[in-house]
């Protein structure tokens, strides 16, 4: 299990506690405001071909995805 907030403090790090290795590469997005109008409190994914805005999470095999 892993939480990762996406805000401007945090970046692509997981915060779950579970201690999954490393973070996720936020590329081409840029922070944004949050769901509750907080600076920073997200990230605005362009959707543009190219370059492309993507979160990128390390398939290491600690994440569990099931």
């Amino acid at each position: 299990m892993g939480r990762y907030p996406l805000n401007s403090s945090t970046g692509a790090k997981d915060t779950s506690g579970f201690n999954n290795p490393g973070g996720g590469i936020i590329s081409n997005a840029n922070p944004a405001p949050g769901v509750y109008g907080e600076n920073d409190g997200a990230y605005a994914f362009t959707g543009a071909r190219s370059p492309p805005s993507y979160l990128y999470l390390n398939a290491s095999g600690a994440l569990d995805t099931r």
